[in-house]
């Protein structure tokens, strides 16, 4: 009996020791930022403005951002955590359907390309969410066309210029 309880004891340890602590990272933890965006008139800079059929793509990649064109007045973009840059093409007016034939009457897509840079400060979060990024000395460009048929008037970091969470805006476009 003494050895059938022993044996009990030492295999309920064996499946015991087994067991890992659930390696969930919870939604409320801060992890690497999302660049925030709002669009705001150029007019009227107090006016928010949204953006019709807007797609982002990163600089000399196929892949637009969105799955379909957004028409809004705050978007969130990753940044590159593995370089101190990240160059966007921010499409205005993107045909909801790429493969239909652009009418007399349809506004024509019009793109600018804006470039990022900063600084970048990786910090271990814990087991489950791995490491974040936070993103320091933020700037933008905008990078002006010959003909000044930018869609995107003018851009403003705002101050302090880390990104660090998505709760506030980073940059406004003014259109």
């Amino acid at each position: 009996m003494i050895k059938n309880t022993a044996l009990l004891l030492v295999i309920s340890l064996l499946f015991l020791s087994g067991c890992q602590k659930d390696d969930i990272c919870p939604e409320s933890t801060n992890t690497t930022p999302h660049l925030v965006i709002k669009f705001l008139d150029s007019e009227n800079p107090l006016n928010i403005k949204e953006v019709t059929n807007l797609q982002v793509k990163e600089e000399n990649s196929m892949k637009d951002y969105f799955e379909t064109p957004v028409s809004d007045s705050l978007i969130k973009i990753p940044l590159r955590t593995t370089e101190n840059f990240t160059n966007y093409i921010f499409t205005l007016n993107t045909p909801l359907d790429p493969d239909a034939e652009i009418g007399a009457n349809d506004p024509l897509p019009n793109e600018d390309q804006l470039h990022f840079n900063y600084g970048t400060l990786v910090e271990y979060v814990g087991r489950a969410c791995g490491y974040k990024t936070e993103f320091v000395a933020f700037e933008a460009n905008r990078v002006n066309e010959e003909d000044d048929t930018n869609w995107i008037k003018s851009i403003e970091v705002l101050q302090p210029n880390d990104i660090t969470n998505e709760f506030d805006t980073h940059l406004y476009i003014y259109h």
